[in-house]
């Protein structure tokens, strides 16, 4: 499973999001992802 663009997105966190104090990112995938 390639988990670079999670990664990469997870680390490039808004500013806005951190001064929140809270945030959540929403991750979705299919097996069809894995076919290509």
């Amino acid at each position: 499973m390639i988990l670079t663009a999670v990664f990469q997105l997870t680390q490039a966190v808004p500013p806005d999001m951190l001064d929140r104090g809270t945030w959540t990112i929403v991750t979705v995938s299919s097996r069809l992802a894995l076919a290509v």
